[in-house]
């Protein structure tokens, strides 16, 4: 270890981990140990985030659109209607005989 390594500093005021108690090192081996885990989870944390907001986005994206197929608006030469199930999108296409 080196020499930083052994001081922490509390309210402004250093303290060498040789001075403190066993008990006292004991915590700022957990400390340490704590902010190594907590900085690895932040790691692991960011992609996790990044596919929640891209699964959000394309819901959003595919209520959208089923709403403005539901309601008729025409997307190129026909119009699409979608049925939901529980489970899945089921889509039909239509032509304006059916509608």
């Amino acid at each position: 270890m080196t020499e930083e390594a052994n001081v922490i500093s509390i309210d402004g005021t250093e303290y060498k981990e040789s001075d403190l108690s066993d008990k006292q090192r004991k915590y700022i081996w957990h400390i340490r140990d704590l902010q190594d885990k907590v900085n690895k989870r932040r790691l692991d944390l960011e992609p996790l985030e990044l596919a929640l907001q891209s699964y959000t986005n394309m819901l959003i994206t595919e209520v959208k659109e089923q709403y403005k197929f539901e309601n008729g608006e025409s997307f190129g030469n026909a119009t699409e209607k979608r049925q939901w199930t529980d489970k899945n999108v089921i889509e039909q296409n239509s032509d304006a005989t059916t509608n």
